[in-house]
């Protein structure tokens, strides 16, 4: 009775684990899709609106100052978006070894005391 308790209570624990690793995912991905329809519209505004806005903006420190912004900007989100991914895929990574171990360990428990009956 007990030994299956523990079980369904280990399967429980599981998939918590599961569900959390994939709602982990989930908002990755969805910060990888933002950040491309980002970078798709700075391209666009970059390379298709403002060279035909030149007359508006007649200031070159201004430009320039433009200018790194759309390079600046893809690139310091493009490093937190490959830190996101890291932390969400080597959690997993973490997640998996850490189960593989417990088992192990149990495994060797059980071993243990099923030897003590022989």
């Amino acid at each position: 009775m007990e030994l299956t308790m523990y079980s369904n209570q280990s399967h429980h624990n599981q998939f918590l684990r599961a569900q959390k690793q994939v709602k982990r995912l989930k908002h990755f991905y969805r910060h990888v899709v933002l950040y491309i329809i980002m970078v798709i519209a700075l391209l666009l505004v970059r390379y298709v609106l403002l060279p035909r806005m030149d007359w508006m903006l007649p200031d070159k420190g201004f430009q320039d100052w433009l200018y790194w912004n759309f390079v600046l900007f893809p690139v310091l989100w493009g490093v937190a978006l490959a830190i996101h991914g890291l932390t969400v895929f080597r959690w997993g990574a973490v997640k998996k070894w850490e189960d593989r171990k417990i088992k192990e360990l149990m495994d060797e428990e059980k071993n243990d005391q099923s030897q003590l009956w022989n």
